[in-house]
């Protein structure tokens, strides 16, 4: 009988245990939204976005991708990284609402290969969530995968332009 008592009480502390984990673990998730100087940082990993307010296209006319990749001013994305191990990250760019440009005349690079944003990996985001409710919600595109090192600092230059294939009524 003492025993049965003694496993009861054991079981019941164990619960306890996991439940208070649990809620504390959701209660420690946080969703960042870069504002301000548009700095995020999580412990031992820093990401920041320093090249204006929005990535734009605005009066833009189709130019050739050896004039994108020389003449357009890139935006710098910087990712730090002061842990201790290797972090897998991604740059993604989400297209705001009142945008009317098709992905397929969208020219992005972060390298030496520029690539349609059409033919770049879409994933599902949820800009509500992240504060971002006036880009589109749904779907973003991975413009570049990569990884840091431990206690390694990388910038990615993203460039945008509009595609030479573009016609004037497209």
């Amino acid at each position: 009988m003492k025993n049965n008592k003694k496993i009861i009480i054991g079981i019941l502390v164990i619960s306890l245990i996991t439940i208070i984990t649990t809620i504390s673990y959701a209660l420690w998730q946080k969703y960042f939204t870069q504002t301000g100087e548009n700095t995020t940082t999580t412990g031992c990993f820093n990401i920041t976005y320093n090249g204006g307010e929005d990535v734009s296209l605005t009066e833009a006319i189709p130019i050739t991708d050896e004039k994108g990749m020389e003449a357009i001013k890139p935006y710098e994305v910087t990712i730090e990284n002061k842990c201790d191990s290797v972090v897998a990250y991604n740059v993604v760019l989400n297209k705001k609402k009142e945008s009317d440009l098709s992905d397929n005349h969208v020219k992005v690079t972060t390298g030496a290969v520029a690539k349609l944003l059409s033919n770049t990996e879409e994933v599902s985001t949820n800009t509500s969530v992240n504060g971002l409710t006036n880009y589109t919600n749904g779907t973003s595109n991975i413009i570049s995968e990569s990884f840091v090192g431990p206690n390694e600092t990388k910038k990615v230059k993203v460039k945008a332009w509009m595609d030479n294939a573009t016609t004037q009524e497209e």
